[in-house]
């Protein structure tokens, strides 16, 4: 079975973003290339329309490659538009690539999304090489600095949260509970996300599966001021999202 949820919410109406929305993530993986003297081999999952693949295919040097893959057949044709990157359109189960196959891994806003984030989360790691970076992005829904979904609405919401952060600091385990998705005539993005993504779930399912964490950021889009202080402190576990970057172990995981 799938796990991808949104078949029928944000595949069929996949958002125009602007460059900051994704420029950060591009950013990343191209300082990434930085690593490999031969190029890399890049996977965008959840690619959408194709604009971080588009992006990087003008960005990295000769002998990379980029490619993108989605659940949504009308994002897939989309993204062919640019011309530019590989698209796949896949089943929202086991990635159709062998394990071992990319140097860099990705994935920007869409692990709220899909139905088994651990299944996920573990097709990515499959197949991603030894020694090669896994690129997490995604909003902290245990956030008390916004109120864009209803879980994170109001302030006994917020207090919740901050007792579930304070419980998941604690504790051992990750579980990635559910929330309900937001049912409205005119479907707008994260309407349909049904994860509580948060940053130390994400953490611990690293840790468990031998990935180190090299950067670790609240913030999915460039900062000024005060909030790049808080990002390099505790209270980042309280703020709007999760950008991770982790690399593999040549260890076998479990």
């Amino acid at each position: 079975m799938s796990f991808i949820i949104n078949e029928k919410g944000f595949a069929n109406n996949p958002p125009k973003s602007s460059p900051s929305a994704y420029q950060k993530y591009v950013d990343v993986i191209a300082k990434l290339e930085k690593e490999f003297t031969a190029g890399i081999n890049f996977l965008d999952i959840g690619c959408g329309i194709g604009q971080a693949v588009a992006r990087l295919s003008d960005t990295l040097n000769h002998g990379s490659q980029a490619t993108g893959v989605d659940v949504s057949g009308y994002s897939i044709e989309l993204a062919k538009q640019s011309g530019k990157g590989i698209f796949l359109q896949y089943g929202g189960s086991r990635l159709p690539f062998s394990d071992h196959h990319f140097d860099v891994v990705g994935s920007n806003n869409v692990l709220e999304h899909v139905n088994d984030p651990i299944s996920f989360l573990s097709e990515a790691n499959r197949v991603l090489k030894p020694n090669g970076y896994l690129i997490v992005a995604c909003p902290n829904f245990l956030s008390i600095s916004n109120g864009y979904h209803h879980h994170t609405k109001g302030i006994i919401q917020k207090i919740n949260n901050i007792l579930m952060i304070i419980n998941k600091t604690f504790s051992d385990g990750y579980d990635f509970k559910k929330m309900s998705a937001i049912k409205r005539e005119r479907f707008q993005p994260d309407d349909d996300a049904c994860n509580v993504t948060n940053p130390l779930d994400i953490v611990k399912w690293a840790k468990r599966h031998k990935l180190e964490t090299l950067y670790w950021s609240s913030q999915l889009e460039y900062k000024q001021g005060i909030v790049n202080l808080i990002d390099r402190s505790y209270l980042r576990l309280f703020l709007g999202a999760c950008f991770f970057v982790f690399m593999k172990s040549n260890e076998k995981n479990p």
